[in-house]
């Protein structure tokens, strides 16, 4: 990390950073800054390269962690590893570990992203040494303590717990973590670090910009850009839109089941009843669409465990009609948003996981939201006669979101389930962002996923994922990519206006596939004047198909 200076960090991000332990002045530590200062004095004088650093990127009052998730978005980080860095929170935990985290713990692309710059004082400790591990150790068990005698009940200090989950994430992490970055030969100490303007290091960062690149243009050669809603996309573009909808109901196995709400998953041993139709703004409604004429030879029965929807060996699964509807958008001229209809439940389930026949010449298998921009629609908010009179509340709401006048509800407010409920009296509250760990045990998380549906807010946002980060990270993860529509992360901040380019979220999200975060937000988006079920009763000879 580096000190705090009077600067903008608002111009461009630089493609290259440098992550270090800065503020001390003993020997060692003006070491540091000196190499950090001269690196960085080279790269822009010799290459034209301008590296993000604490110097350049921070002004008084900006938020340090903030930086550390900037630092570990990176493309390429220079990692200035000293005996203080092994041992500086901000260094291994919020820059370091997170970077490791952001390329999936892969070994081989960590080592593409991050390059060690090793200081003399760190090569004891550079194979995780004893000593090390015991610092770490005491870091956690000190924290732990504090925590529990201010906090034991854990509901007010969550950002103090998840620093400590951080805290353990990061130590069972660190063998591979260090092993990754000293794998590949670098210089080491000073003089080899410095010699010839640090030559040996601008050679590999020019070769891995050149390498970053090409990478870029390979991928944008056989994945299809999607329109993104530039500046030129007017509203009638985003009216026009097309929907192929996938509607799924609980079976009747299902629904006769009192107990099926208290079940871990309930979805992992019951039967779904599914109908495809296509929204088109010409026709102005929902037609049925036959997904079987362009299934192809691959719909096969794969009974996978954490995607299995009845104990029938003969079934299909979820797996298999997603790729039947990415078959028949793929084959159509037109580009299509999939939108999900679907119950409570499985607003849990992970949608982004599942694996689609990759379209490339490798026939690589690719997510879901790789392929295709999509979207989750909650189907008991229009289904469910018990949750009638509170869809009367939606359009008013969506009024209010369409007019600028809407609120969040967002920070430790999101994940208050009787906030929720105050919520749905009050049409100023239109939307809800939850970028904090939800509830571990399956049954509250249920029960805060029906809290969601029965606010009727329009728009709700929240991570899934149950590996620690910085909250700070994702916040700037959806500043980054979604042309400030999803802007506001206080409760009650205002919503950005217009509620008709929030159709382009699904299409923005799809076009930041290469971001790790993006596979984690869950969006569920709903539009009272338009579902299946608005005005009239599903077309007339839909068929309804079992899984």
């Amino acid at each position: 990390m580096g000190r705090i200076v009077a600067d903008s960090q608002h111009t461009p991000k630089p493609l290259v950073y440098v992550s270090y332990a800065w503020g001390d002045d003993t020997d060692p530590g003006k070491e540091r800054e000196q190499i950090v200062d001269e690196l960085c004095e080279a790269l822009e004088k010799y290459d034209g390269i301008k590296v993000g650093r604490d110097k350049s990127r921070q002004r008084f009052g900006d938020s340090i962690e903030g930086f550390a998730a900037e630092i570990a978005a990176a493309d390429i980080i220079f990692a200035v590893v000293s005996k203080k860095y092994l041992r500086s929170y901000h260094c291994m935990v919020e820059e370091l570990h997170q970077a490791f985290r952001r390329v999936d713990y892969n070994r081989k692309e960590f080592r593409e992203k991050v390059y060690l710059v090793l200081m003399d004082d760190a090569e004891p400790d550079i194979n995780v040494s004893t000593d090390l591990i015991d610092h770490w150790d005491r870091l956690s068990q000190e924290r732990d303590s504090n925590l529990r005698r201010t906090d034991p009940g854990k509901t007010k200090s969550p950002h103090g717990w998840t620093s400590l989950d951080n805290i353990e994430a990061m130590k069972s992490r660190i063998v591979d973590m260090l092993s990754a970055l000293t794998d590949p030969v670098m210089p080491r100490g000073y003089d080899q670090i410095t010699l010839n303007d640090f030559q040996e290091l601008r050679d590999l960062i020019s070769r891995r910009i050149k390498e970053w690149r090409q990478w870029r243009e390979d991928r944008s050669g056989f994945i299809p850009e999607i329109d993104e809603g530039s500046a030129n996309e007017t509203q009638s573009d985003v009216l026009n839109q097309q929907f192929l909808a996938l509607v799924l109901e609980r079976g009747k196995d299902l629904v006769e089941d009192a107990n099926w709400f208290h079940k871990e998953c309930p979805w992992e041993v019951r039967s779904y009843k599914w109908e495809s139709l296509l929204f088109t703004p010409q026709h102005g409604g929902y037609l049925t669409v036959d997904l079987q004429a362009d299934i192809g030879s691959y719909l096969v029965a794969e009974q996978a465990l954490n995607t299995s929807l009845s104990t029938d060996a003969d079934s299909s699964t979820f797996d298999d009609l997603l790729r039947a509807a990415v078959s028949w958008m793929n084959r159509q001229p037109a580009q299509y948003v999939l939108e999900l209809f679907v119950p409570t439940e499985l607003l849990v389930f992970d949608w982004a996981a599942i694996k689609i026949f990759g379209r490339s010449e490798y026939g690589d298998d690719e997510r879901l939201f790789e392929q295709h921009p999509y979207v989750l629609r909650s189907l008991e908010r229009f289904r469910d006669d018990n949750l009638a009179s509170r869809l009367e509340k939606m359009p008013l709401k969506y009024e209010a979101l369409a007019s600028g006048n809407g609120r969040w509800i967002a920070g430790d407010a999101a994940v208050d389930r009787m906030r929720l409920k105050e919520s749905e009296t009050k049409p100023e509250f239109v939307a809800l962002k939850c970028v904090s760990h939800l509830d571990a045990d399956p049954l509250n998380r249920l029960r805060w996923h029906r809290s969601v549906v029965e606010a009727m807010m329009p728009l709700a946002l929240w991570w899934r994922c149950s590996d620690p980060g910085s909250e700070e990270e994702r916040t700037s993860h959806l500043d980054d990519f979604y042309q400030g529509l999803l802007s506001g992360h206080n409760d009650a901040d205002p919503v950005p206006k217009d509620c008709h380019q929030l159709e382009k979220l699904p299409r923005l999200r799809r076009g930041a596939i290469s971001e790790p975060l993006t596979k984690d937000f869950v969006l569920l988006l709903d539009r009272p004047d338009r579902h299946p079920w608005f005005q009239t009763n599903l077309p007339q000879g839909s068929s309804i198909h079992s899984l």
